[in-house]
């Protein structure tokens, strides 16, 4: 029998991170619809109607079977371009919100938590978790620009930094220093592991890509979250076997 201190194998994390995500299911939908789908099924239903009232050349040019469509050549305003800008912000807004309900969700030890508390959270941890965000895409792409090893394993290193942020509350950097520490002296298994979780999902993804916008749905309310889960048990494993 295993001791409480014995580091666990990815089958048996993965196996519990399923059922951890059968059990979050209905609140990960519900994130995932409120957050996520519904807003951007709207917004993206009002920036179409606009392009097909602003621009009837878009129409003619599909319906010609036209697949190139030049919007400087039928008088693109600047209206539609700043309507354009203005849904990609909500769109990064909107996912950054989501994956923080994901994370929250999955350091919850509740099952089922109301959608007021879930996106209490997200607010709460917003403009952190967007630093965090920052600084971790600016640092990776030097790092991957200079040289891709530096990138791989400064990856590694700060892999669990966004759930110490949410769970303990603290800045991006002191987050980020802790991921470090944790996976000090463990970096080949943790890159193993994620190497394997990876693996998974491009398969997972090259399975359901073969269906229109059924690949991006598996992305987003399957992948995501049950990556999300697995990282934050194989942190709390990690965490738990520290010496």
């Amino acid at each position: 029998m295993k001791s409480k201190g014995d580091a666990k194998r990815f089958r048996q994390l993965f196996n519990e991170s399923l059922s951890e995500f059968g059990s979050k299911f209905k609140t990960i939908l519900k994130s995932f619809l409120f957050i996520y789908f519904i807003p951007i099924f709207i917004l993206g239903g009002i920036l179409l109607a606009f392009m097909v009232v602003s621009y009837p050349g878009l129409v003619d040019g599909v319906s010609s079977g036209v697949t190139a469509f030049n919007f400087f050549q039928t008088g693109m305003s600047i209206t539609f371009i700043i309507f354009t800008i203005l849904f990609a912000v909500v769109f990064v807004v909107l996912t950054l919100f989501l994956n923080i309900s994901y994370i929250y969700i999955a350091l919850s030890k509740k099952n089922n938590l109301s959608f007021s508390e879930i996106f209490g959270v997200a607010r709460k941890f917003f403009w952190k978790y967007l630093c965090l965000t920052i600084i971790l895409v600016v640092f990776l792409i030097i790092l991957y620009v200079l040289l891709i090893i530096p990138g791989i394993i400064f990856t590694v290193f700060w892999v669990f930094a966004s759930f110490i942020l949410i769970k303990e509350n603290t800045s991006a950097w002191e987050a980020m220093k802790r991921s470090k520490q944790i996976v000090k002296g463990r970096w080949w298994g943790v890159f193993g592991f994620g190497l394997l979780l990876v693996i998974i999902a491009i398969i997972v993804s090259l399975i359901f890509d073969v269906i229109p916008f059924v690949g991006s749905f598996v992305s987003n309310f399957i992948m995501l979250p049950f990556a999300i889960i697995f990282l934050k048990n194989f942190y709390f494993n990690l965490k738990e076997n520290m010496k």
